[in-house]
């Protein structure tokens, strides 16, 4: 496991913020084959200052040891960040933190990441207070390579791989047993004319 979470961690340093936008984040969700994951998320500093002292207006920040600044980060990342695998809510356990001038850098291992993926639900509201915040998202796996932009305008939402729920498709068993069952029908129906009008000749 560890040697996995370093392999990501160095590929995750190849990926940085394109432009120090402090209304602007990247989330990666990063899988291999063989059910592990780790999350990415890059975040410009001055954004997470930001959002950090409107969530702890009565804390002097210049007071905290670096220890105790990360785990405001890591409580704050996991308290605004919620995925769902198949309907089942991924568990965010080891992390770490990389502190930057301009740019922070935090990572999570995912603890129950499934071997098979059927769904993704994404729910990161992260940052959202700072106003007109975007957060870019990536779902990176042996299958699938997807983003999404996430804003106040899709609710911070996003379903991946979900299949759509429209009454025709909720039908479509019912619809093609129906249609298969018209055409047997029809079949027999044709035999059975042709046959009377074999035997009438």
């Amino acid at each position: 496991m560890k040697k996995f979470i370093l392999i990501l961690l160095l590929y995750s340093s190849y990926f940085s913020l394109e432009a120090h936008n402090p209304l602007t984040s990247r989330v990666e969700l990063v899988s291999s084959s063989n059910n592990k994951a780790v999350l990415n998320i890059y975040m410009t500093q001055s954004g997470l200052q930001k959002a950090l002292l409107n969530e702890h207006n009565a804390i002097d920040f210049k007071e905290l040891s670096r220890d105790q600044y990360e785990k405001l980060i890591i409580d704050y990342l996991k308290s605004r960040i919620k995925l769902s695998v198949n309907n089942n809510l991924l568990e965010l356990g080891l992390s770490a933190v990389k502190l930057g001038s301009h740019e922070t850098d935090a990572f999570f291992y995912i603890k129950n990441y499934p071997i098979n993926t059927e769904s993704l639900k994404v729910d990161i509201d992260a940052f959202k207070e700072n106003g007109n915040q975007q957060t870019v998202f990536w779902w990176r796996s042996p299958k699938k390579n997807e983003k999404v932009v996430l804003s106040k305008k899709n609710d911070f939402k996003k379903d991946f791989g979900i299949k759509n729920n429209s009454p025709f498709l909720k039908n479509q068993y019912l619809l093609i047993f129906g249609i298969l069952v018209i055409s047997t029908i029809g079949f027999i129906l044709f035999i059975k004319r042709k046959q009377l009008l074999t035997n009438g000749i």
